[in-house]
This record gives structure tokens, C-alpha cells and sequence, in this order.
């Protein structure tokens, strides 16, 4: 579940399954910038959780033994209420029989892990992290009982680890999600039927948004109707397929030279910290995506849609469909690059609000870790370059960020 796209009393379920949930007490809470995206906020919410729905029972059984549940959280006050419910999975009604959740305030300023079986046994395990800020700070809780072991993660680093006392479950049905019980904000809630990988979590972590340490360098919504920030091959503004300010730039196959549309240089050893990127792919279009140039003239990473599937060109070579699961033609994908300059290095996001697909991952070598002198956008069939046949893409919200 991503509370990115919260609107109207809906949290949507980004899992593929469509298990959109429905907020009961929408009083308590209200939709605000956040870390990615869109996040809560509760506001002095007291000991009064806020029920989002039922979990089916079959999605219930997945988590039973094995399980992993990721958020981010800031501003969170652990004072007044001991026992609050910063984020829970529990057994439908009053009589709490059967649970996983994580709760503040447990053993003072801490986030507790814990689970309760059917027969009412409960173990947990809090943060050794009680020094929290007004920072967000990315929370991972993991359990497998086939694994004997359960975790908590604070900021992609492991902060406390125990012997697992969980034994394995018969039953996990009849589940609800609760949020609220509490003061602050939440984004980006996940859970996970196994635990995460340290390489997973830190992707997670690196997905992070820059708004507190970066600002806008270059944002082209193409808000004015025209493609005067770029040096234009072959592309054209558009009106037909838009994201948010009623213009896109839309590639059209074949172009004569290398690229369809760049951006002027932008000088000066740029090394930003991301750049992300909106596409919608027809189903005429041979493929398309983002090169990024340096400025010795070398390009250091790729992306492209190649008949809807994700590929990556980096320091590794060219690596077809990244992800098994393909994005949809016809639909708007986002896809976000996070770098890390001094171990010339970077992280993917591709995402499709549409059906939730994700892909993310982090460590990716970059080809040379210069620097970027230019955006640009290309065709790509069978191989970068002038494309041989006729399809379109569209582009939006192209976003650069230091």
C-alpha cells in the first residue's frame, strides 16, 4: 500500500492485487507533502486508530510467518499514550486475538516490532534509536520464522536484531489495517509477504526524496506550450497526452540524427542528485528513452521502453527487462534515477501508478562517474539510434535536481 496517491478517503494498494481501501475517520488525518510524494498526516489523533479496511484472508495467510513491513515516519510524538498504533495489521473488532504492528512509545521514544499469534502469544523487539528529530527516517520490520531471526532497520542500517521467538501460525485471517493512535507524519507504507535483503532495503532507503537538500535546477512541465529549453531534432509539443499542464513533448520515429530533442548544457561539472521523468508509450512505438551525456561526450547511463519492457544501459552493458513485470502501453510510467557521485554509483525507480508495477534497486555502476553536460532522448530498437519505423512517444514533467 503507497499513500502517494491519497485522495478522497482511498489508500491504494500498489501490489498488483487492486486492494484500494477505504479510511473510515478521515477527520483524523489529512494528505501533505511528504518524502515521496504525498504522506499523512495525523494530528493529535490521541489513542483513537484509524481504520482503513479489511485485509482478504487469502493476503492474510501470506504474511503469517513471514513478513516485512517498510515506512517512513517524521515528526512522531511518543508522549501521552503509551500503547498507540503507529501502523498495524490486527484481527477485525475489539478482540485483538491475532496482529503484526509496529507501535510507539512502547519502551519510551522507540518503535516496537511485535506479533501476536491466534492463541494471544505476542513477542517484539523495539529500536535502539530514541533520538529521532524532525527528520524523516526510513523504518524496516522483518520477522520469518523459517529463519529464526527478526529485525528492525533504521535508515538502511540494521539497528536491532533477536533470536525469533515466533512460532509458526495456522491461522491469519480476518485481518484489518489500522493507522493513527498518534501525532506526526507517515509515507510510503509497504508490506511484504518475506523479509527484504540488505540490498532491498537499502533501495528503499535511496529512494528517499531530495526536497530537503536539493532544489529544482531545471523543470520543464512544458507548462508554456513550446520546447524552447531544449535543442530540437524531432519532437513536437503536444496537447493529446498530458500529465498535469496540458502540453507533453512527443517524439515521433524516424528521426534523421542521433536524438530527437536535449537539453542546453548545463556546465559547470554538474553532478545532480536526480533526475526523473514522465513516458507513455503507444503501441506503434519501436521504443524510446533518456541518455545522459557527460561532458567529455560520453554517455554514462541509459534507460529505455523497448516494447513496454524496462531496460538499463550502465557501466554493466546493455541489460534487457530489468523487471519481468512489463509496463502497459497507453499509460503514464515515471522513472527516477538517484545518484551517488562518490562511489559513482546509482539507483532506478520505474514506476506505473496505474497498476502499481514497481522497480527499484540501488549500486548500479555508472559508465565513466563524470558528471551530466546533457538530457537526452532517443530512439531505441534493437539498439540506440535513428529509429526504422513509425511509432510515437510522449514525455512529461522532466525534472532535474542539486
Amino acid at each position: 500500500m503507497d499513500d502517494r496517491d491519497t485522495s478522497g478517503g482511498i489508500l491504494y494498494d500498489k501490489s498488483g492485487y487492486d486492494i484500494h481501501m477505504s479510511v473510515n475517520n478521515t477527520s483524523a488525518i489529512s494528505t501533505v507533502s511528504a518524502n515521496i510524494g504525498d504522506g499523512i498526516y495525523f494530528s493529535n489523533s490521541g489513542s483513537t486508530a484509524t481504520n482503513v479496511d479489511s485485509i482478504p484472508d487469502n493476503l492474510g495467510n501470506k504474511i503469517k510467518n513471514s513478513c516485512s513491513i517498510s515506512f517512513w515516519a517524521k515528526d512522531i510524538s511518543f508522549t501521552g499514550n503509551d500503547s498507540f498504533d503507529a501502523w498495524v495489521i490486527r484481527s477485525s473488532g475489539d478482540n485483538i486475538d491475532k496482529s503484526i504492528g509496529v507501535f510507539g512509545g512502547r519502551e519510551g521514544e522507540t518503535f516496537t516490532f511485535e506479533r501476536r499469534d491466534e492463541s494471544g502469544n505476542f513477542q517484539g523487539i523495539g529500536t535502539t534509536t530514541t533520538s529521532w528529530g524532525s527528520e524523516w527516517h526510513h523504518i524496516v520490520c522483518q520477522f520469518s520464522t523459517s529463519n529464526n531471526n527478526r529485525e528492525i532497520w533504521v535508515d538502511s542500517e540494521l539497528d536491532n536484531t533477536q533470536a525469533n521467538d515466533f512460532q509458526a501460525t495456522s491461522d491469519f485471517t480476518g485481518l484489518d489495517i489500522s493507522l493513527g493512535g498518534l501525532d506526526g507524519e507517515l509515507d510510503d507504507l509497504r508490506l511484504y509477504s518475506r523479509t527484504l535483503s540488505e540490498s532491498e532495503i537499502n533501495a528503499l532507503y535511496q529512494m528517499r526524496s531530495m526536497k530537503e537538500t536539493t532544489s529544482n535546477i531545471q523543470v520543464d512541465q512544458f507548462a508554456n506550450g513550446n520546447l524552447n529549453l531544449w535543442d530540437v531534432n524531432e519532437a513536437t509539443i503536444s496537447t493529446e497526452r498530458t500529465r498535469t499542464k496540458g502540453y507533453s513533448a512527443q517524439l515521433v520515429n524516424p528521426v534523421e540524427s542521433d536524438y530527437h530533442m536535449r537539453t542546453t548544457p548545463f556546465g559547470n561539472s554538474f553532478q545532480p542528485k536526480t533526475i526523473w521523468y514522465w513516458w507513455q508509450e503507444t503501441t506503434n512505438d519501436c521504443g524510446s528513452g533518456i541518455r545522459l551525456r557527460n561532458s567529455n561526450g560520453d554517455f554514462e547511463v541509459g534507460a529505455t521502453t523497448n516494447n513496454a519492457q524496462w531496460d538499463i544501459d550502465d557501466g554493466n552493458g546493455f541489460e534487457n527487462n530489468v523487471n519481468p513485470s512489463f509496463p502497459d502501453y497507453e499509460e503514464w510510467v515515471l522513472f527516477k534515477l538517484f545518484f551517488d557521485w562518490s562511489t559513482e554509483t546509482f539507483g532506478v525507480r520505474f514506476y506505473q501508478p496505474s497498476t502499481g508495477i514497481e522497480y527499484t534497486d540501488a549500486g548500479r555502476p555508472l559508465k565513466h562517474g563524470v558528471d551530466i553536460e546533457y538530457i537526452e532522448l532517443w530512439d531505441y530498437s534493437s539498439g540506440w539510434g535513428p529509429g526504422t519505423c513509425s511509432g510515437e512517444t510522449w514525455v512529461d514533467e522532466i525534472k532535474v535536481q542539486q
